[in-house]
Protein backbone atom coordinates (compact mmCIF):
# COMPACT_ATOMS: atom_id res chain seq x y z
CA UNK A 1 0.00 0.00 0.00
CA UNK A 2 1.49 3.49 -0.78
CA UNK A 3 2.38 5.89 2.20
CA UNK A 4 1.59 9.36 2.74
CA UNK A 5 3.95 11.58 4.65
CA UNK A 6 4.11 14.76 5.44
CA UNK A 7 7.14 16.86 4.11
CA UNK A 8 9.15 19.76 3.98
CA UNK A 9 10.83 20.78 0.52
CA UNK A 10 14.29 21.75 0.82
CA UNK A 11 17.36 22.80 -1.64
CA UNK A 12 15.67 22.80 -4.70
CA UNK A 13 16.85 23.76 -7.66
CA UNK A 14 17.30 23.58 -10.90
CA UNK A 15 21.05 22.26 -12.66
CA UNK A 16 22.50 21.04 -15.69
CA UNK A 17 23.52 17.93 -15.82
CA UNK A 18 26.40 16.34 -17.72
CA UNK A 19 24.58 15.97 -21.18
CA UNK A 20 23.23 19.73 -21.23
CA UNK A 21 19.94 18.64 -20.14
CA UNK A 22 18.22 20.66 -17.50
CA UNK A 23 17.83 18.64 -14.51
CA UNK A 24 14.79 19.45 -11.11
CA UNK A 25 16.84 18.31 -7.72
CA UNK A 26 15.79 18.43 -4.25
CA UNK A 27 14.56 16.66 -0.81
CA UNK A 28 11.43 16.07 1.23
CA UNK A 29 12.63 15.85 4.72
CA UNK A 30 10.48 14.34 7.13
CA UNK A 31 9.52 15.27 10.83
CA UNK A 32 11.52 11.71 11.78
CA UNK A 33 15.14 12.91 10.14
CA UNK A 34 14.80 11.23 7.11
CA UNK A 35 14.09 12.20 3.40
CA UNK A 36 13.51 11.26 0.40
CA UNK A 37 15.32 12.85 -2.64
CA UNK A 38 13.88 14.09 -6.10
CA UNK A 39 15.83 14.43 -9.16
CA UNK A 40 14.31 14.00 -12.21
CA UNK A 41 15.37 15.56 -15.82
CA UNK A 42 12.79 17.97 -16.64
CA UNK A 43 11.12 20.34 -19.02
CA UNK A 44 8.89 23.54 -18.58
CA UNK A 45 5.55 21.40 -17.98
CA UNK A 46 7.23 18.98 -15.50
CA UNK A 47 8.35 22.28 -13.62
CA UNK A 48 5.00 23.88 -14.01
CA UNK A 49 3.86 20.94 -12.03
CA UNK A 50 5.72 20.76 -9.58
CA UNK A 51 5.50 24.65 -8.85
CA UNK A 52 1.50 23.80 -9.28
CA UNK A 53 1.38 22.08 -5.65
CA UNK A 54 2.98 24.96 -3.95
CA UNK A 55 0.51 27.53 -5.73
CA UNK A 56 4.23 29.10 -6.37
CA UNK A 57 5.55 31.74 -8.80
CA UNK A 58 8.88 30.74 -8.43
CA UNK A 59 11.04 27.48 -7.51
CA UNK A 60 12.86 29.55 -4.93
CA UNK A 61 9.48 29.63 -2.90
CA UNK A 62 9.16 25.97 -2.68
CA UNK A 63 11.90 25.75 -0.53
CA UNK A 64 10.64 25.57 3.29
CA UNK A 65 7.06 24.73 2.44
CA UNK A 66 5.20 21.86 3.65
CA UNK A 67 3.13 19.44 1.45
CA UNK A 68 2.42 15.91 1.55
CA UNK A 69 4.35 12.92 -0.89
CA UNK A 70 2.86 9.76 -1.55
CA UNK A 71 5.45 6.87 -1.92
CA UNK A 72 4.68 3.35 -4.18
CA UNK A 73 5.63 -0.34 -3.03
CA UNK A 74 9.14 0.67 -4.24
CA UNK A 75 9.51 3.71 -2.35
CA UNK A 76 9.82 5.84 -5.03
CA UNK A 77 7.24 9.05 -5.07
CA UNK A 78 4.45 8.85 -6.83
CA UNK A 79 2.86 11.52 -5.98
CA UNK A 80 3.37 15.43 -4.49
CA UNK A 81 -0.01 16.83 -2.63
CA UNK A 82 -0.49 20.34 -1.93
CA UNK A 83 -1.60 20.34 1.93
CA UNK A 84 -5.44 19.97 2.62
CA UNK A 85 -6.94 23.77 2.70
CA UNK A 86 -3.57 24.98 0.74
CA UNK A 87 -4.10 26.19 -2.82
CA UNK A 88 -2.16 23.81 -5.10
CA UNK A 89 -2.62 21.15 -7.19
CA UNK A 90 -2.01 17.36 -6.69
CA UNK A 91 1.70 16.84 -8.89
CA UNK A 92 1.08 12.42 -9.48
CA UNK A 93 4.01 11.69 -10.84
CA UNK A 94 3.57 8.26 -11.94
CA UNK A 95 0.86 9.48 -14.72
CA UNK A 96 3.43 11.98 -15.91
CA UNK A 97 6.05 9.09 -16.31
CA UNK A 98 3.80 6.83 -18.07
CA UNK A 99 2.76 9.82 -20.27
CA UNK A 100 6.13 10.48 -21.13
CA UNK A 101 6.82 7.20 -21.64
CA UNK A 102 3.69 6.90 -24.13
CA UNK A 103 4.39 9.83 -26.28
CA UNK A 104 8.06 10.08 -26.21
CA UNK A 105 7.79 13.54 -25.32
CA UNK A 106 10.89 14.17 -23.54
CA UNK A 107 13.59 12.39 -25.49
CA UNK A 108 16.39 10.52 -23.11
CA UNK A 109 19.84 11.78 -23.88
CA UNK A 110 21.06 8.72 -26.06
CA UNK A 111 17.76 9.75 -28.44
CA UNK A 112 19.40 13.16 -28.88
CA UNK A 113 22.43 12.09 -29.35
CA UNK A 114 21.60 9.95 -32.01
CA UNK A 115 18.91 11.60 -33.84
CA UNK A 116 15.87 9.99 -33.55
Amino acid sequence: MDEKFLVICKDFDVAIDSFGFPVLFGAFHNSNGTYQELEYQIDIAFLMRFMDVFNAQKLQDVNGRYCLVVLNKQELISKIMPLPNHEGKIFNIEEWKRWVAKTKYIKSAKELRNGS
